[in-house]
């Protein structure tokens, strides 16, 4: 059903929140986003912490139709370390050059820059979207101290301009 989803590419982040509910929150890094997924989807042989690096190989979230459409995928259960699986989603953010995705087929959510979009229709709220990707792997047990995440960059912009007015 993809007519992309084989064309991966390499796609680092880093983690940048850790939940009570079990989800990771990751910076995507090259400006391309942010992505809040289930924590089981983390392959890591050493115990989780804020500034920690994965690599995973993703591609483009793609629209699957024009507009909503019934779920096509089932919920993810457990591929291996090295397989490519469908994420599946419907958009439910498209503003300032940003477009969002509530995930479907698990929980969380991806937010990336628009012109990642791979569409043939005007982008609206509820469409179905899909991508592949292969489950994020640990990179090394210790942070990033120097790695500032664009989550707080954005939420800092955007506190100077409401101070501004």
């Amino acid at each position: 059903m993809l007519k992309f989803g084989d064309k991966t590419i390499y796609i680092e982040g880093v983690l940048v929140e850790l939940d009570d509910n079990g989800f990771a929150a990751m910076d995507l890094k090259g400006r391309l986003g942010w992505m809040k997924i289930p924590q089981s989807l983390l392959i890591h042989p050493h115990p989780l912490l804020i500034g920690q690096e994965f690599g995973w190989t993703m591609s483009f979230p793609e629209q699957l139709a024009p507009g909503p459409a019934p779920v096509t995928y089932p919920p993810i259960t457990s591929p291996g370390e090295d397989e490519l699986f469908v994420m599946e989603g419907r958009v439910n953010y498209v503003r300032d050059g940003a477009s969002g995705v509530e995930l479907t087929n698990c929980s969380g959510e991806f937010r990336f820059p628009s012109r990642m979009f791979l569409c043939d229709y005007e982008v609206k709220d509820g469409q179905p979207v899909a991508w592949t990707m292969s489950l994020p792997k640990q990179l090394r047990p210790e942070p990033n101290e120097k790695y500032v995440s664009n989550l707080d960059m954005y939420l800092r912009r955007q506190a100077e301009m409401q101070a501004k007015k």
